[in-house]
């Protein structure tokens, strides 16, 4: 749970905070990411982008042909205040994307091998040494099914991060998925490293008895697996906020009581994570 949020907010702060080109890739056929981003952009429907990742011949003018930059708002004043994220570019999904995946697993079976690996594809095209310059960080949004784009996105990527509510059916749910990756990690012999744990819409900033027990069940279970060391990772959790769901703009433009949500939740993850993945303070 979590991950649409976990992911537009993070490019936010990538975008703007770290003024920092920053890629995000919706790899979920219902476009919640798309949505949530565009609709705060005040930007219409672009259709499903991210299909064109796919194709076997894709390269550096396919990407540039396949992105929305986020820099402007039209006549909305939502996504921080009109100003859009003028460092960010999204690669947007729809439904096609689903159409396509099911096409690909077809012709794996009728047709035996590709050139390149179905499995493989975002990895040829986002690991080209051109595209690691042209952004500091791509930041990929997965449905929450082991999908083939979901395969393709551990491929591409070299860490990930968990996003989970802390009750007992969200944080059991953590081990058989750590499971999955592990299985694929061993598999695909991939460099990839879990990045976070975070507990999300917390009911309050500092988790109660009952989430706690849930987030320590979800990190020990994490250790046990050796996804993360003994002694050096922190979880952090997002807590429960209102105006986050009745605004549309994004939770990282957003302020309370207390000031913006930015300094008060989002910033202090969000500069873990990202020293963490970059290495950088």
């Amino acid at each position: 749970m979590g991950k649409t949020h976990l992911a537009a907010n993070f490019a936010a702060y990538v975008s703007q905070y770290r003024q920092k080109p920053v890629l995000l890739v919706d790899l979920d056929y219902q476009g919640s990411l798309s949505t949530t981003v565009l609709t705060a952009a005040d930007i219409e429907p672009v259709g499903s982008q991210v299909d064109k990742f796919f194709d076997e011949d894709a390269n550096l003018v396919t990407l540039a042909s396949n992105r929305t930059h986020l820099a402007h708002s039209g006549s909305g004043v939502a996504l921080n205040r009109g100003s859009g994220l003028a460092k960010c570019w999204l690669a947007a999904a729809d439904y096609s994307l689903s159409e396509l995946e099911s096409k690909l697993l077809v012709s794996r079976v009728l047709d035996g091998e590709f050139l390149i690996d179905e499995r493989y594809r975002l990895a040829h095209l986002l690991l080209q040494p051109a595209v690691r310059r042209d952004y500091s960080m791509i930041i990929i949004d997965t449905p929450p099914r082991m999908t083939l784009g979901t395969v393709n996105a551990f491929v591409a990527s070299h860490y990930f991060v968990v996003p989970t509510i802390l009750d007992r059916v969200s944080s059991e749910a953590v081990v058989p998925f750590l499971n999955q990756v592990e299985t694929l990690r061993a598999d695909l012999d991939l460099d990839l490293r879990l990045a976070a744990i975070v507990g999300m819409m917390t009911r309050t900033a500092i988790p109660n008895a009952t989430e706690q027990r849930y987030l320590d069940q979800a990190v020990s279970a994490a250790r046990e697996m050796g996804a993360v060391a003994k002694d050096d990772f922190e979880v952090d959790t997002i807590p429960r906020r209102v105006q986050v769901t009745n605004e549309a703009d994004l939770a990282y433009f957003l302020s309370d009581n207390n000031g913006s949500l930015a300094s008060q939740f989002y910033n202090p993850i969000f500069n873990k994570l990202w020293t963490r993945i970059t290495g950088q303070e």
